[in-house]
């Protein structure tokens, strides 16, 4: 039998007659405003989702602005989005030829410094008016450079305001692409958002960038891993992006480049190629005891002569790690107390025909506590 559940009289007659209730039903999340958000698209892949604040921090000189100026803005433009770029920290000296670039992708490039009566302050009051509008924001993409000049960066009021206003043009629609700074200190190691904890947490995405310079070239690579200080609501891969400093021009590279790796890194094995010979090596150690990373980071290279340890690290976090510790997975990872990663066969026939199955059955146990 089915039952029902309906709401009684008296339920009815209070809502009814409750306008506090009745109000509060006016802010429901429709039906109709979610169909008119469609699937989740890619403005610029890897880096701007449609809809969603995006951040993108980096130290001063590594290349954010002539990354996401020379490239990225134009790029989104070019597809028919309104692009607004609000530039609050380019120099006089740039901006012919970034008038340039904003005239040939149809852009629009907002400099207040440049306009006589106008301020930042004025652009805040006018994205105001916006988020309380019923404009249709879903073709704007909205660019702030940078994200300090629009907000003190060290007050929890301040930025809680500004991440509202921004949630609220995301909510019309909008897309929003914050540029900021890393502290000139890194914490252990990894860089390190300038700002108070909402800037981490109220932003969607807050990319960091990595960049070296190599004669005149500078290479900047992305960092989306959360180990690394990121935040990314979706799949991310990192990019990198070269920046010509003569002639300024700014490419997306084919390939990630590995900021510190040698050259035989860069252009060794493929990842392919040293995935297979990482199952092989593991292959051969079994009736030997369980591999450490650093042991079988020797046996690859020792194999594929050109490989560096950290390509094989990075392949092995990759491929194995996701594998985890199942008795139907081509290979299992454990970390120890002493956070050392060992790396072992699991497949049922390898165990057959292993030398020493109760040995390998046994770390098994030890990599699940």
């Amino acid at each position: 039998m089915v039952v029902l559940s309906m709401k009684t009289d008296t339920q009815a007659e209070t809502q009814k007659f409750d306008p506090i209730f009745k109000t509060l039903k006016g802010h429901v999340v429709t039906k109709e405003y979610t169909d008119e958000l469609g699937e989740e698209k890619w403005l610029y892949k890897n880096l701007v989702i449609k809809g969603h604040i995006c951040g993108i921090a980096a130290k001063g000189g590594f290349g954010k602005t002539a990354i996401l100026y020379g490239l990225v803005a134009p790029e989104i433009s070019k597809k028919g989005f309104d692009v607004l770029y609000f530039d609050i920290d380019s120099v006089t000296t740039d901006h012919k030829r970034m008038q340039v670039i904003a005239e040939e992708s149809g852009m629009m490039w907002i400099n207040p410094n440049t306009a006589p009566g106008q301020s930042v302050d004025r652009i805040r009051e006018l994205l105001e008016g916006w988020s309380t509008s019923d404009a249709d924001l879903s073709n704007k993409v909205l660019f702030f450079d940078t994200m300090k000049k629009f907000n003190d960066m060290m007050s929890k009021k301040d930025t809680k305001g500004f991440y509202e206003l921004l949630r609220k043009l995301c909510g019309r629609g909008a897309t929003c692409v914050l540029a900021g700074h890393t502290n000139k200190e890194m914490v252990d190691g990894k860089y390190q958002f300038e700002g108070v904890g909402d800037v981490f947490n109220d932003t969607d995405e807050l990319i960091l960038l990595n960049a070296i310079l190599e004669q005149d070239v500078l290479y900047v690579t992305t960092l989306v891993n959360p180990d690394e200080n990121a935040k990314v609501r979706g799949y991310f891969k990192p990019i990198s992006f070269s920046i010509n400093r003569k002639t300024r021009e700014v490419t997306q590279c084919l390939n990630v480049y590995q900021i510190g790796a040698t050259k035989e890194e860069i252009n060794g094995p493929d990842n392919d190629a040293i995935r297979e010979c990482i199952y092989k090596c593991i292959k051969d150690s079994i009736g030997q005891g369980p591999l450490n990373l650093n042991d079988l980071s020797k046996s690859v290279i020792d194999h594929l002569p050109g490989t560096g340890s950290n390509k094989v690290k990075v392949v092995c976090n990759k491929h194995i790690l996701q594998a985890g510790v199942r008795p139907d997975a081509t290979a299992f990872f454990a970390v120890f107390k002493n956070n050392r990663r060992a790396y072992c066969m699991s497949d049922i026939s390898l165990y057959e025909s292993s030398k020493n199955m109760e040995e390998l059955k046994a770390f098994d146990q030890r990599g699940e506590e």
